[in-house]
């Protein structure tokens, strides 16, 4: 027996021809840069935290999974006009926008009563509240 030389392969009968197994068709997309920015306050900021009981920002980017990029711009402890002089940092430019849904979602930190005890004094009249987040949505494309 030569070392060198490879053993020859029995004449075994060959198997029965299987069928290939069928692939699924799958089409893969992305989202093009498409965006579902969430602007608001804590509950926003928090709404990708596992530490609470629904993270309904979580929720959101797993629905929109490869169709929208689901973007969390949430600032917590900010009241609207706060967030009105935020907004430009926040948020892209109009002409680079490319977003299909906003969530505006602010008052908690607006609706504190005046000078309440806890940290800075948050309260935002109604008429205020309202002028603040009609600004906020002036110049916004969707």
């Amino acid at each position: 027996m030569d070392i060198d030389t490879p053993p020859s392969e029995p004449d075994l009968p060959l198997r029965p021809a299987m069928a290939a197994p069928q692939q699924q068709q799958h089409t893969y997309t992305l989202s093009d840069g498409n965006r579902f920015v969430l602007f608001g306050d804590s509950i926003i900021q928090q709404s990708f935290s596992p530490h609470v009981s629904f993270a309904f920002g979580a929720a959101l980017a797993d629905i929109y999974t490869r169709r929208l990029d689901v973007s969390n711009r949430g600032l917590s402890g900010y009241n609207t006009l706060q967030a009105l002089r935020a907004q430009p940092l926040c948020l892209p430019l109009p002409e680079k926008a490319n977003m299909p849904f906003l969530l505006i979602m602010f008052g908690a930190n607006d609706s504190r009563l005046p000078h309440s005890p806890g940290g800075p004094d948050q309260h935002v009249s109604l008429a205020d509240f309202k002028r603040n987040l009609r600004h906020m949505t002036l110049g916004i494309q969707l």
